[in-house]
């Protein structure tokens, strides 16, 4: 959020949180500086630099990166199989592994895009983006805001609208990727249908290539076009960010939420994203994802926690609680990033 005081609650597999930091447990959110490190030798100095240096690139937005610079590729593609007309909750297929038995038709997939705010904003096609996170989001949530009275204020389009645009939001956008047909592959032809599920070649699967690359008039036409067949069905609003005091100095992945539509819930998605994110931490080392939790959104809390194995952070208010004090609406949750 652009006020620190908030915190995002995220969403379970089901359908969303949000909520953004608390202001309960301190306001001061410092930038991570380099340190002297006059008792360590040379070497252990130069990869203590290093790894700040890595963590700054990342935690910068004024330019257009992406956690595909870090991670897996194979994290781009989620695939999903399908019985009779409806997809199938049990029969997921994760990552960039396609199903092996190709019948009338190769399953669909999500296809995930890494962007943030900053470079959207530059776009106008990319406010249409914006507006289809926040429609998504506050349909997700708005009712949890506002049975738990989040912050004392519930639900707050203004505040979320300024969260979502925020210079600091990195995020991942997952597009529904229609399977391929029988007029534009031979279905017998495991291999060339597994090599085009995998290369996007023959779907022209990125939304930034047509978002950053057409001239204007000619990309507005195109983003429509695209978004009017690929829908966007999921997104996480991440950042890199300083920890809770006393531990401000060092820097964590604060998960603001996950948000899926209701029709793709169920289906693993949820759990594939905090594995791209473990997956960044891993690699830039970070070593821990945070998140802020409505207790009233069960189905988040029990994601986050038995599937994900996050466990409440030092700085959850639960911690601080007293005999005379109300119970908080929220907690704050940690996954430890083992190296």
């Amino acid at each position: 959020m652009n006020n620190e005081s908030e915190r995002k609650v995220e969403q379970v597999d089901m359908i969303g949180t949000a909520v953004g930091k608390s202001p309960q447990i301190g306001k001061t959110r410092k930038s991570i500086q380099k340190k002297g490190c006059p008792n360590k030798n040379n070497k252990e100095h130069a990869k203590h630099n290093k790894g700040e240096l890595i963590i700054k690139e990342v935690k910068n937005c004024k330019k257009n990166d992406s956690i595909f610079d870090f991670i897996d590729g194979s994290y781009r593609k989620y695939f999903l199989l399908k019985r009779g007309n409806e997809l199938d909750a049990n029969k997921q297929v994760v990552g960039s592994d396609p199903p092996s038995v190709m019948t009338a038709e190769p399953p669909p997939f999500i296809f995930f895009e890494s962007v943030n705010a900053f470079e959207l904003k530059k776009h106008q096609e990319g406010e249409t983006i914006l507006s289809t996170l926040f429609h998504i989001t506050k349909a997700n949530m708005e009712r949890l805001y506002n049975e738990s009275n989040f912050l004392n204020r519930g639900w707050s389009d203004e505040k979320k609208w300024k969260e979502l645009r925020s210079d600091k939001c990195k995020l991942i956008l997952g597009f529904l990727q229609k399977p391929l047909t029988s007029e534009e592959v031979t279905t017998s032809d495991e291999q060339n249908v597994t090599e085009l599920l995998l290369t996007g070649k023959e779907h022209n699967l990125s939304f930034l290539e047509k978002l950053c690359t057409k001239g204007k008039n000619e990309n507005t036409k195109e983003v429509d076009d695209y978004l009017s067949k690929h829908a966007l069905v999921c997104f996480v609003h991440y950042r890199l960010t300083a920890d809770y005091p006393p531990n401000e100095h060092t820097t964590i992945c604060y998960l603001y939420e996950i948000q899926i539509v209701p029709e793709f819930t169920k289906l693993g998605i949820g759990k594939h994203l905090i594995d791209m994110l473990d997956a960044l931490c891993r690699r830039i080392n970070v070593h821990k994802i945070v998140c802020t939790v409505l207790k009233n959104n069960v189905n988040a809390v029990s994601f986050y926690k038995t599937k994900c194995s996050f466990q409440m952070d030092e700085s959850s208010p639960d911690n601080f609680a007293s005999d005379e004090s109300e119970e908080c609406e929220y907690e704050i949750l940690k996954r430890i990033v083992s190296s």
